[in-house]
C-alpha cells in the first residue's frame, strides 16, 4: 500500500507541472493573447482518447522538468541563504550526498523511510509547480506583449500563476526542510541500531 501511495505522488508529481505547460503551448502554437474562455472550449470538446494523450504528454514534460527546476530550487536557496541557514543549518542543499544516511534509515527504520519517501515526492511536486506556474505567468506576459493584448483574463491568468508558484515554492522549502531534519533525528535511531548489530 506504502509503494501505491508513493506511486500516486510520483505520477501526480510529473502530470500537475506539465498542464499549465500544455495550455501555454497551445496558445503560443495558436499565437493568442490567453483567454479562459478558449481554455472552457477545448476542455469541453475532448475525448477518452486526447484525455489519455494529453495526460500521457504532460507526465513526459512535467517528468522532463524534474532536473531542470530542482537546479532552479537549489539556485533559489543558496541565494537565499540566511533563510537556508535558519532554517536548515548546516546541512547540505542537496539530500543526495545524505545517501548513506539515507540508506541506514531504510534499513534500521522503514516506517520512517517511508514517510521521508513522502515527503521527498511532495517536494517534487511543489518544486515542479513552482518551476510550471512561474513559466505560465512568464510565457502568457510574453505573449500578451507581442499581441499587445492586455485582457482582464489575462491578469488574472498570471496573478493565480505568480501566487499559487509562490505558495509551492513555500511549501517545496518546507517538506526539505523535513526531509533534512527526519534524516538527522533518523541518526540517532540508525547509529543505535547498527551498533548493536556490530
Amino acid at each position: 500500500m506504502g509503494n501505491f501511495k508513493l506511486g500516486i505522488f510520483d505520477l501526480f508529481s510529473a502530470i500537475l507541472p506539465g498542464i499549465p505547460l500544455i495550455v501555454l503551448f497551445g496558445f503560443i502554437i495558436g499565437f493568442i493573447p490567453f483567454e479562459f474562455n478558449l481554455v472552457h472550449k477545448y476542455v469541453f470538446n475532448l475525448n477518452f482518447n486526447m484525455v489519455l494523450f494529453l495526460l500521457t504528454l504532460s507526465y513526459f514534460i512535467g517528468f522532463s522538468l524534474q532536473y531542470i527546476s530542482y537546479e532552479i530550487f537549489k539556485k533559489f536557496l543558496k541565494w537565499n541563504s540566511k533563510l537556508w541557514k535558519k532554517r536548515i543549518g548546516n546541512h547540505s542543499i542537496s539530500v543526495g550526498k545524505r545517501g548513506n544516511e539515507i540508506a541506514l534509515i531504510r534499513q534500521y527504520s522503514p516506517n520512517n523511510f517511508i514517510i521521508l519517501n513522502t515527503f521527498m515526492a511532495l517536494r517534487t511536486m511543489c518544486y515542479n509547480m513552482f518551476f510550471s506556474l512561474s513559466s505560465f505567468a512568464l510565457g502568457v506576459t510574453i505573449l500578451s506583449f507581442c499581441k499587445f493584448s492586455f485582457k482582464p483574463d489575462y491578469f488574472i491568468a498570471i496573478s493565480f500563476a505568480i501566487i499559487f508558484s509562490l505558495l509551492f515554492l513555500r511549501r517545496a522549502v518546507s517538506f526539505h526542510e523535513w526531509i533534512q531534519n527526519l534524516i538527522s533525528e533518523c541518526e540517532i535511531i540508525t547509529d543505535r541500531e547498527f551498533h548493536k548489530k556490530v
